[in-house]
């Protein structure tokens, strides 16, 4: 909360409208983005329940990486990087042996990972999204017809922009926006059946409106529709400093999909802009109250079991362990450098108690210190802080006050788990050191690169502390070889579900990345239970 204060003072902002003056949203659509689709349908509610206006800035993270010759940053700059660590010989996950970072990142990098990762993840990642909140997915059509027409659909959505007169980046009230909405939408769908005709079809519907077109999104020069994306990428990246589409931006702060559009609804509200209550001041009005949606996704049935205790202890009732039946269990691929994974750790051990599903943890080195490094700008080390500061508050996290773990403090962490903790092989045990050090270290600000940090996590877990110190020698950091091979295999692992990141979660054949998706994994858990519940007997 006072990271959001500092950002929104910085940035002119206050929390009610000192005027009449209607908030000014932008928006960042990319046709076939599988986030954008869903974002285009909730929104619509969001512009008929508060009073703003949108401005829409076209993107397409496809041209961005197409005017690189194909190749984004992300993969040029790792290219280099992986190039200089073998002439080097350099270990990377040695003590401050990381590249750096790179000075630049835009909507043609996106993810840390190629963008055929990213858009296959996309849509898997999308669709259990409009699932959680009731909206409908995107089909995306294969690979090479798609490559194709998506040019054509970025000539006719831009088309949908120049029909109101007001250049390429319009400014729309709630009905024009709702319009807007509504036309995408349907350029989006002709995309996904592969209408090429329909496409164009659509397009001269549209444009016909517009004074520049006679009909047609053919008579849309390539050029133009090049010079028009490539200053909107420059606007999100160069001066929001962004690298996603589907994203809203108001005053200094970023909104990614449906799933961050109920933080928007909250500060229009707390800004006085709820179109149905003409006293709607939030100094008088309960934010509880609100005429807020989007929050599906932290209404978990489990969700009386999420608690944050002063002990991690003897946690009841116990949970049951999956390492006897990996590949039907319940799995969450954690860093002790990531700070979405801590804010999830409470919540899957929730899920896991709850619902009586056995469960087990796979710890991964973050993503500067793997073998092969993956970029992590400043741009997103940044919007990440952000982001995890306010879902942390959302879902009753203690709060953000870490003291980075990268190097030293995640290698003897990596000692401590697979020398003490791992081989007891009960998640009991697991839970608790990780509840530990997520407290400890990433809301406390305790340094487990220190002994005198470390025996505070590790005594606060239960675990015995002349155990741990013996597991971190020598030189503190323990022996790697004793946890190399398994995390590089869990690594694999990971890989191998179509994921990348942190936190990752799979449960039987369902996989999913973030701790946006506990709802999801939820959903998945229960439909498995029914399941299982009326399945004939063979």
């Amino acid at each position: 909360k006072r990271l959001q204060a500092i950002t929104r003072w910085h940035a002119g902002d206050s929390s009610s409208r000192r005027d009449d003056s209607v908030p000014r949203i932008e928006l960042f659509p990319s046709i076939a983005d599988p986030h954008t689709y869903v974002l285009l349908q909730a929104i619509q509610s969001t512009v008929r329940t508060f009073k703003c206006e949108v401005q829409i800035f076209a993107v397409s993270p496809r041209r961005a990486r197409h005017q690189l010759e194909g190749l984004s940053t992300f993969e040029r700059f790792q290219q280099a990087a992986n190039d200089r660590l073998r002439l080097e010989g350099v270990d990377n996950t040695d003590s401050g042996k990381f590249y750096e970072q790179p000075t630049s990142w835009g909507i043609e990098d996106g993810h840390s990972t190629s963008a055929n990762n990213q858009y296959e993840w996309g849509v898997l990642d999308a669709k259990l999204s409009a699932k959680v909140h009731g909206l409908r997915a995107f089909v995306p059509p294969p690979l090479q017809v798609r490559s194709k027409l998506e040019y054509v659909a970025d000539a006719a959505l831009l088309c949908c922009l120049h029909q109101y007169g007001r250049g390429w980046n319009p400014v729309l009230n709630a009905t024009e926006t709702i319009e807007f909405c509504v036309q995408a939408l349907h350029i989006a769908e002709m995309l996904s059946k592969e209408d090429e005709s329909g496409l164009f079809a659509a397009a001269a519907a549209i444009g016909a409106r517009g004074a520049q077109f006679e009909g047609s999104a053919r008579e849309l020069s390539e050029e133009q529709a090049t010079s028009v994306f490539n200053a909107n990428h420059e606007h999100l990246g160069k001066k929001r400093k962004h690298y996603l589409p589907g994203m809203l931006y108001y005053s200094s702060e970023f909104y990614w999909g449906t799933d961050r559009l109920n933080f928007l609804e909250e500060r229009l509200f707390n800004m006085g802009c709820a179109t149905n209550n003409s006293n709607n001041n939030s100094n008088n009005m309960d934010p509880a109250a609100a005429p807020l949606k989007w929050r599906n996704q932290y209404e978990l049935e489990c969700q009386s079991s999420v608690v944050y205790p002063t002990t991690f202890t003897n946690l009841s009732p116990s949970l049951l362990s999956g390492h006897d039946d990996p590949d039907n269990c319940l799995v969450m691929y954690y860093s002790f450098r990531s700070p979405y994974s801590q804010i999830a750790v409470a919540r899957f051990f929730a899920i896991a108690r709850h619902h009586r599903v056995p469960c087990m943890v796979r710890p991964l080195l973050p993503m500067v210190m793997r073998p092969n490094p993956l970029a992590v700008p400043r741009v997103k080390s940044m919007y990440i802080m952000m982001d995890t500061s306010r879902e942390g508050h959302r879902v009753g996290y203690p709060g953000i006050g870490m003291c980075d773990p990268v190097g030293p403090g995640t290698i003897r962490a990596f000692a401590v788990w697979h020398s003490v903790v791992a081989p007891q092989k009960n998640v009991n045990v697991e839970e608790s050191f990780l509840r530990s050090f997520s407290t400890h270290v990433w809301s406390n600000g305790v340094d487990f690169a220190s002994d005198a940090g470390a025996k505070v996590v590790c005594e606060g877990a239960g675990l015995s502390w002349s155990q741990c110190l013996c597991a971190m020698k020598p030189a503190g950091l323990g022996v790697r070889q004793h946890w190399q091979e398994k995390e590089s295999s869990d690594r694999e692992l990971c890989a191998k579900s179509g994921l990348w990141g942190v936190p990752s979660f799979t449960f039987k054949s369902a996989s999913m990345w973030g701790q946006d998706r506990m709802k999801a994994l939820e959903m998945t858990i229960l439909e498995d239970q029914r399941f299982r519940v009326v399945a004939p007997k063979m």
